[in-house]
């Protein structure tokens, strides 16, 4: 059977147990949401972003016709912004350390370019360093003279339709405007 109190002492460590209790059930739902809440840092800025944008379009009367598209962008730009926090974690480490683990990150885009294919790991490491990540909307105009890398994404450059691992302005190295795309008889 069920034991139940029987004196005012009883009671009292009772009620004392059901309020221990209901206060470390509080603790555990409030701990468990906000792991979940906190779980993914760039989704949780992009739903931040996203109420920002709604606001700021609703107060400024932005035609309803346009907002699905900067929504849309807001979306998509979210690979980036996983790009950002990625390169913040790895700033965080020492200078070799940071060079592979960025290494790892370009090992994709050293094939697209010919004259990274055997180049040596320590410029691969500084040039994922310098490399900064950009974020296009449909049919913008692009007007890089740097060597660019597709991530995501088509488009199209002198003729050609660039798919995510291809890239772009790959002559940019040479100084020289005038040599650029055409090969230099000696």
């Amino acid at each position: 059977g069920d034991i139940s109190p029987v004196r005012n002492a009883e009671y009292m460590v009772c009620v004392l147990c059901m309020l221990a209790g209901g206060v470390l059930w509080a603790y555990t739902i409030g701990s468990v949401c906000s792991i979940m809440s906190n779980a993914d840092p760039v989704e949780t800025q992009f739903e931040t972003n996203t109420d920002l944008l709604n606001a700021m379009m609703r107060e400024s009367g932005v035609r309803e016709s346009r907002r699905a598209s900067y929504r849309e962008y807001l979306r998509e730009s979210k690979a980036l912004d996983t790009m950002k926090h990625f390169r913040e974690v790895a700033s965080k480490f020492s200078p070799q350390l940071k060079g592979e683990l960025l290494l790892h990150t370009c090992r994709s885009w050293t094939k697209s370019v010919f004259y990274l294919r055997d180049a040596p790991e320590r410029l691969l490491m500084a040039l994922a360093e310098t490399t900064s990540e950009h974020f296009y909307s449909k049919n913008e105009e692009l007007h890089q003279t740097a060597l660019c890398l597709v991530e995501q994404g088509t488009l199209a450059s002198a003729g050609r339709i660039l798919t995510p691992g291809d890239a772009f302005n790959i002559d940019s190295i040479v100084a020289e405007t005038l040599w650029r795309r055409f090969p230099r008889r000696i």
